[in-house]
């Protein structure tokens, strides 16, 4: 029996498919197979960055912290450092506190007393206007010249004499007491006795007339009437029953005079000039002419003037001045004590 299939020439070249077979195999194999070493080799670069990248990230964790630490005892220190410095400044902050407190409690008292003061001073005020006021009505509207209100008592001492005044007055004064002669004695030098501008319409009070006829007698006052109507202003018309300087000196300074007048003086209180004293009515009503009406003691005195108005507005500012502190205490002005004095001359008989 014979099988074609089998051959003895076939075997060599089926052995050599067969060796070509395997060797495609296995270069197939090895050519698809994956790399192991670069594999391994990737592998030991990819562990390598991890350990170079943890070291970095365990520095940078490290050098943080460090960071950190020092970060937190620097605050830890300033803490401190402030700490210390608010307790040394505690005292200081306290004391401050205090005389800010004292500064202002001690501002408010002088604010509240400098408020009251303003508020006393505004109702003083208002009290010396009212009173002016009231006794520049009294003066206007009391008929009786007997009981006028008096209004203000000006204090005063003359207009100032010139260094080389010659005080002449009446020809013939009173003797007296006094061993020093007086300045308004008599003396050689006297002028002729003035013609009055103003002999009036003989409608005077007897008070008034009483001495207007000691000033014309003295005959050196071109406006004898306003001699008297001071006088009346002074006193409320020689009343005897007011506290006044004319009652305390006798009925001798009807006109308030004060200082030494060579009679010597009474005293005054809260002024150490005194009031002035005199040996009688007539001697003093012949020194206030000397001092207030005569040129020759001063050059604008009454006679120096024309009228009765010319001559009030230029004397009373120097006879009863604004300034005067017990007028000012008072409420007494010079425009209310010229028109009491203007208001007495038309109640006897002048005009003015």
């Amino acid at each position: 029996m014979q099988f074609n299939s089998v051959k003895g020439g076939n075997f060599t070249s089926a052995a050599k498919s067969l060796n070509k077979s395997t060797e495609a195999i296995f270069d197939a194999s090895r050519t698809s197979a994956p790399d192991f070493t670069g594999i391994s080799k990737q592998a030991m670069v990819s562990r390598a960055k991890e350990r170079n990248a943890a070291t970095e990230a365990k520095g940078l964790v490290e050098r943080s912290q460090i960071k950190a630490d020092s970060l937190i005892d620097r605050t830890k220190i300033k803490a401190k450092s402030d700490k210390d410095v608010a307790s040394a400044k505690r005292p200081a902050n306290r004391m401050a506190g205090v005389v800010g407190a004292l500064g202002s409690i001690a501002g408010g008292f002088v604010m509240r007393a400098d408020k009251a003061a303003e508020k006393i001073e505004r109702e003083k005020r208002a009290e010396r206007e009212l009173k002016r006021d009231q006794q520049y009505l009294a003066i206007l509207n009391k008929p009786d010249p007997v009981k006028e209100d008096i209004g203000p008592r000006p204090v005063h001492g003359g207009l100032k004499p010139k260094p080389d005044a010659v005080e002449p007055t009446t020809a013939s004064p009173s003797p007296s007491p006094s061993p020093s002669p007086s300045p308004s004695s008599p003396s050689s030098s006297s002028p002729s006795p003035l013609t009055p501008n103003n002999t009036g319409s003989g409608n005077m009070s007897a008070q008034f007339k009483k001495i207007y006829d000691l000033a014309v007698k003295d005959g050196r006052s071109k406006f004898p009437e306003i001699v008297a109507a001071q006088a009346m202003h002074e006193t409320g018309h020689l009343n005897p029953d007011i506290s006044s300087v004319y009652n305390s000196s006798g009925g001798t300074n009807p006109f308030g005079q004060t200082g030494d007048r060579g009679y010597g003086t009474m005293t005054r209180d809260g002024d150490p000039s005194g009031w002035s004293s005199f040996p009688d009515l007539q001697t003093a009503v012949s020194d206030h002419i000397t001092l207030w009406h005569d040129t020759g003691n001063h050059a604008e005195n009454y006679n120096a003037y024309g009228s009765i108005s010319d001559g009030l507005s230029k004397v009373i500012p120097a006879y009863s001045p604004n300034s005067d502190p017990a007028n000012q205490s008072a409420g007494f002005t010079e425009s209310a004590y010229s028109a009491s004095v203007k208001k007495i001359l038309r109640d006897n008989g002048f005009d003015v």
